[in-house]
């Protein structure tokens, strides 16, 4: 992976990964200034054993496609979706809706 060049895409499995987060994400009702909470980080995801998995994690903060988070919403470690990762999955919610999860979570 060229990590600048910006129209590198993750791998289909890591895609799957970032869809997930991104589903997560959604799925959370917006407060009260349109902001959605980050997405615990998944422990399972696709049968996947623990190393795989936390390649896949590199893969995505790598590529910049996700952020962590520490302690999102009582978790241990959360994840948003960075505006490039929402591009990559070619997601209905605008750019203006990725700035405010991002903020959400700072």
């Amino acid at each position: 992976m060229d990590l600048l060049n910006p129209f590198e895409r993750p791998s289909d499995q890591a895609a799957s990964l970032l869809a997930a987060y991104a589903a997560a994400i959604d799925a959370h009702e917006p407060d009260e200034n349109g902001d959605r909470a980050p997405a615990e980080r998944l422990g399972d995801f696709d049968g996947l054993e623990e190393q795989p998995l936390a390649e896949l994690h590199g893969e995505l903060l790598a590529g910049g496609w996700i952020d962590f988070v520490f302690g999102g919403r009582g978790a241990l470690a959360s994840y948003v979706v960075t505006p490039s990762g929402r591009s990559c999955l070619g997601g209905p919610r605008a750019a203006d809706d990725d700035e405010n999860t991002l903020a959400a979570a700072a």
